[in-house]
């Protein structure tokens, strides 16, 4: 009796050690992988925000894109190269270790790690081999624009063959469970090809449009102006987000029409622009010739709600502009140029 009990104490935790090395371990090759893409990517000075892990793995969230092909191939290349040199050395270990658990263990995490740069190798967008692939064409063809949206094609491709064999596999071996996650894998590298592709073609229908384009009005408020009387001068200009706020002629903060709901009605003629406006303390500056989707990955890394724009060759242009009033105006244009 005592000795079951003190055999059960002592196995017990080895087994459920077990029983959860094989997920954690697989994470942990993820992580290693995700982690090179990572080291890669500060290594070219671009920031990392985090990793994710995920039930198909993980990803590296890069703050933006890289500026030459070379460096999109080794960010690229160097997840699956680092997963095949992992393999490589787990499989050393256990040929080392020879047979036995720990040797079976190193085994399995060595082959799953070679088969993880093999997927991975696919040449379909966004997996690391599509965008090894659109490296390749984007140093090829100069035209980075044209080479994501190849790159994102074949990632459709390989995506339909994935839900075809799924659909093939059941018919001839009646496993419902296999066919549904091949099916399942094909539907999700399906929709991230099609997000990369739509993603391709708003970016160019928005190219080399500025800022300059964005701003819809030159109209400036006064901070001493009444709720009432700003709102008219507002909807006079066609104003319809926010407009600057300016006190002797200096730029002090923004008004949003989205704040008028926080006042009653019978309060618009005593309440004042100041009482509503944002400070612009700290707000990010940037010039009014500034690319327009370069200003929205600035403002998603700086988290800004709102940036002030300046003309260098007219200090007294001076405007503001909020996320939602960018992002709209961006959409208004992708739906204008696509349907063209």
């Amino acid at each position: 009796m005592h000795c079951h009990a003190l055999c059960r104490a002592r196995v017990a935790p080895s087994t459920r050690s077990l029983r959860w090395s094989p997920s954690a371990l697989f994470f942990g090759s993820i992580l290693w992988h995700e982690m090179a893409h990572a080291l890669m990517a500060r290594f070219y000075g671009l920031p990392v925000r985090r990793i994710v892990l995920f039930i198909f793995g993980g990803v590296a969230e890069i703050e933006r894109e890289p500026r030459k092909a070379h460096q999109e191939f080794w960010i690229a290349f160097i997840g699956p190269l680092s997963s095949v040199a992992l393999g490589v050395l787990l499989l050393l270990g256990s040929w080392l270790l020879g047979g036995g658990l720990p040797g079976e263990a190193l085994s399995w995490l060595g082959q799953i790690n070679l088969a993880l740069a093999a997927f991975n190798m696919l040449p379909g967008f966004p997996l690391d081999g599509g965008r090894v692939l659109r490296a390749v064409l984007w140093f090829l063809t100069g035209n980075h624009l044209r080479s994501t949206i190849i790159a994102a094609r074949v990632g459709q491709l390989f995506a339909g063959g994935f839900m075809l064999l799924g659909m093939v596999q059941w018919f001839l071996t009646g496993n419902l469970f296999a066919s549904f996650w091949t099916v399942f894998v094909g539907w999700f590298l399906w929709s991230a090809a099609s997000g990369h592709l739509q993603l391709a073609r708003t970016e160019g229908a928005l190219a080399d449009i500025t800022l300059e384009h964005a701003i819809q009005h030159r109209l400036k408020l006064n901070w001493d102006w009444s709720l009432v009387y700003a709102l008219d001068m507002m909807s006079l200009h066609g104003v319809r987000y926010s407009a600057p706020v300016m006190r002797d002629n200096e730029l002090v903060g923004m008004f949003a029409l989205e704040a008028v709901a926080r006042v009653p009605r019978l309060n618009w003629g005593t309440v004042r622009v100041a009482n509503l406006m944002r400070p612009v303390q700290g707000v990010p500056t940037v010039s009014i010739r500034s690319d327009l989707l370069e200003t929205l990955r600035f403002m998603d890394a700086e988290n800004a709600d709102f940036i002030i724009v300046r003309d260098e060759q007219a200090p007294e242009r001076v405007s503001v502009l909020d996320r939602h009033e960018l992002l709209m105006f961006a959409e208004r244009r992708r739906r204008a140029a696509l349907a063209a």
